[in-house]
C-alpha cells in the first residue's frame, strides 16, 4: 500500500481525485479521439488479413463477422484501386515509372486472389474458435487480440532458452522474446520482410503488405501505449490520494511524489471531508414520516 493510503483517504477524496486528469487536458487533445477512434477501426480492417494467421485466440469483441467482412471488403478496394490506377497510367508506367514502385515491366502474377481466400479461410476458422469457446463455457477476455503464433508453437520459448544458456563474452543476455516484444515488433518486421518476398512475385500485393506492416506497427504500439497509460492513471489516482494533504500543506514536491496542488486545495478537502455523505443519502432515502 502507498504511505498516506491508510490515513484517512475517502472514496469521494478518490472520485474526486480521478477528475483532476481530465480537469488539466486541453479540450484540443480531447476532440481528437472520435478521429483517433475512427483512425484505429481503419487500421483494424486493414491489419486483420495478416493478424488472422500471425495469432490466434483472438477475443468475442475483438472479432466478428462484421469486421472480418470490412477487412475484405478493404482487401478488395485496394487492389481495384491498384489495377484501376495501373490501368489508367499504363504507358507512363511501362516507359518512365511514372509510379516508381511499380517498376515498369508488366505483371504477371496476382496473388490478390490468394490473400483474399486466406482472409475468408482464417476468419471462418477463427468465428468458429469464438462460438465454440463460448457453447463450452471457456472463460476468455472479450478484447484480447490473441496469442501469437510463435508463442503457441513454443519456438518463443525455445528462442528465449537459447538466450538463457548464452554467455557472449562471460555475460548473460537479458532480452527475452515476451507478449509485447513479439506484437510490437517482430510481426511487424516479419511482415516487412514478407513483403520484399511478394513484391519480387507481385509488385502490387508487396505494397500493399509494406501499408499493412506500417499499420501493423503503429496499431500493435498505440494499444500497447494506450494499455500502459491506463496503468499510470491508476498509479497516479493512488499517488494523489496518499500526497495531496501533505502538497496541500506546502510540502515540497519531492516529499509528494511529484504531486503539486494550486493554493486553495486545502480548504475544498477540508469542505469534503466536513460532508457526511452517508448520512445525507440516509435522509434521503429514508420514507418521510407523516407529520
Amino acid at each position: 500500500m502507498l504511505p498516506g493510503l491508510e490515513k484517512g483517504s475517502t472514496n469521494t477524496e478518490a472520485e474526486a481525485l480521478s477528475s483532476f486528469a481530465s480537469m488539466i487536458t486541453p479540450k484540443g487533445v480531447t476532440n481528437w479521439a472520435p478521429l483517433r477512434f475512427v483512425i484505429f477501426i481503419f487500421l483494424g480492417w486493414i491489419t486483420l488479413p495478416l493478424d488472422l494467421w500471425l495469432r490466434v485466440e483472438h477475443g468475442e469483441r475483438a472479432l466478428s463477422a462484421l469486421r472480418v467482412f470490412n477487412a475484405f471488403f478493404a482487401l478488395k478496394a485496394f487492389w481495384l484501386i491498384s489495377y484501376f490506377v495501373l490501368w489508367l497510367f499504363e504507358e507512363e508506367v511501362r516507359q518512365g515509372g511514372l509510379i516508381p514502385w511499380l517498376e515498369t515491366r508488366p505483371i504477371h502474377v496476382s496473388l490478390g486472389p490468394l490473400f483474399e481466400a486466406a482472409l475468408v479461410v482464417a476468419g471462418l476458422a477463427h468465428l468458429w474458435r469464438i462460438n465454440y469457446r463460448r457453447r463450452k463455457k471457456i472463460i476468455w477476455h472479450s478484447q484480447s487480440n490473441g496469442i501469437s503464433i510463435l508463442e503457441i508453437t513454443g519456438i518463443a520459448d525455445a528462442i528465449n532458452a537459447r538466450l538463457a544458456d548464452a554467455r557472449p563474452y562471460g555475460r548473460t543476455i537479458a532480452f527475452r522474446l515476451d507478449y509485447w516484444i513479439i506484437y510490437r515488433f517482430v510481426e511487424p518486421v516479419f511482415v516487412l520482410l514478407l513483403s520484399q518476398v511478394v513484391y519480387s512475385v507481385d509488385p502490387v500485393s508487396g505494397v500493399w503488405l509494406t501499408v499493412v506492416c506500417v499499420c501493423i506497427f503503429w496499431r500493435n504500439n498505440y494499444i500497447y501505449t494506450q494499455q500502459w497509460h491506463r496503468l499510470l492513471d491508476f498509479w497516479d489516482t493512488q499517488l494523489e490520494s496518499a500526497y495531496i494533504r501533505q502538497a496541500a500543506q506546502g510540502a515540497p514536491a519531492h516529499e509528494t511524489a511529484g504531486v503539486m496542488v494550486v493554493p486553495g486545495v486545502s480548504e475544498v478537502l477540508a469542505r469534503v471531508e466536513s460532508l457526511d455523505v452517508e448520512k445525507r443519502v440516509r435522509e434521503t432515502l429514508s420514507p418521510q414520516k407523516d407529520h
